[in-house]
């Protein structure tokens, strides 16, 4: 019998761990495992009274301030003691997976080990899904979903750990009930998993995206690909690889600050610079970390209750229309300097031009 009960409780403990909670001093969410390090990121609020947490479930708490969240969601909110109780860091410093709700979310990253992950990975997602949005959708839980106040498949952007923080590339959110609470898995494929400085993502809810891009300019990286350059000239001259790249990039989401792409072609990484050519004369003045600062649009609380900002990610969607023109005059080039080394009787051990 006590067996049983020791039993029975420890299953309790663990289950209650992994609900999610939130704290009425911020509005926002956490595992109930995390509250006192959510308290203990503040040294002056190390001893906080129980009334600080609000031990309710996302979707009690959704119902009933559904009316009220824009206007409270920003504003750090006293106790019953008039005190403050949390440092309100908000998903963009926090070093515990938070979510703020209708703002933005931290997140563990879950890794996928072996072939079984990636199979089962693939059964959560439309067959028919191709190209950008395959290579760029991961999967959450669905109650994180719904306690940020977010759609299934909305778009977030990816925000770096850098000490101005700049949105590095964008994911879009697939539920799946067999995603821990405050985890997120990216597909194998997904290269700005590796990038990561810890095991934190932070993401940006994108609440609107700028106008549509209608001409998109594309050059090969030959630097950063293992794809050579005879295997370059014969996709020059493939007229329907640009039908392929539009197909590839249809409604996916570029940054204002991004400057290069891959895709993957029969299982060859074709990396490419990008450039929107509406930004073309932009693009070639900017330097590089004023490209990484356009990608945020920072806004100031005008709270007189605590002085935060909020962090709104730029993105552009591709048009429906949008032409895509792939400039391949390096590729060309260096194929015809090969070409004329053969004719001067260099071969192609002795072309450097050969090892691209």
């Amino acid at each position: 019998m006590n067996g049983e009960g020791t039993s029975s409780s420890n299953s309790s403990s663990k289950k209650r761990s992994k609900q999610l909670i939130q704290c009425r001093a911020c509005n926002c969410f956490m595992l109930s495992k995390d509250i006192d390090k959510h308290q203990k990121l503040n040294e002056s609020t190390t001893n906080l009274s129980e009334s600080s947490i609000q031990l309710e479930t996302p979707k009690q708490v959704i119902q009933k301030r559904v009316n009220k969240i824009s206007n409270t969601r920003n504003n750090k909110r006293p106790s019953s003691t008039g005190n403050y109780n949390c440092n309100n860091s908000g998903f963009i410093n926090t070093q515990i997976a938070l979510i703020e709700p209708n703002n933005g979310m931290t997140l563990q990253v879950r890794s996928l080990n072996n072939l079984k992950d990636e199979t089962d990975w693939e059964k959560n997602f439309p067959m028919e899904m191709f190209g950008w949005q395959r290579r760029h959708s991961a999967l959450v839980n669905p109650e994180m979903l719904s306690t940020i106040c977010a759609p299934p498949r909305s778009a977030f952007a990816i925000i770096s750990d850098d000490e101005t923080p700049f949105t590095v590339d964008v994911v879009v959110l697939w539920p799946c009930s067999e995603i821990p609470l405050m985890q997120i898995a990216f597909p194998p494929t997904f290269i700005i998993q590796q990038t990561f400085d810890s095991s934190l993502a932070r993401l940006q809810l994108i609440q609107s995206s700028g106008q549509p891009l209608n001409n998109i300019l594309l050059k090969p990286e030959i630097s950063k690909n293992e794809t050579t350059l005879q295997e370059w000239s014969k996709l020059s001259k493939l007229d329907y690889f640009n039908y392929f790249i539009k197909c590839y990039f249809g409604n996916a989401l570029f940054l204002i600050n991004s400057n290069s792409t891959q895709i993957i072609y029969y299982g060859r990484k074709l990396n490419f610079k990008i450039i929107f050519k509406e930004e073309e004369k932009e693009y070639d003045e900017d330097t590089d970390i004023e490209r990484k600062m356009k990608s945020l649009c920072k806004i100031e609380d005008e709270s007189e209750t605590i002085n935060s900002s909020i962090y709104y990610p730029t993105v552009h969607r591709v048009s429906h229309l949008c032409k895509f023109k792939i400039d391949w005059n390096e590729i060309l080039q260096l194929e015809a300097n090969k070409d004329e080394k053969k004719n001067q009787g260099f071969s192609d051990v002795d072309d450097p031009d050969c090892l691209l």
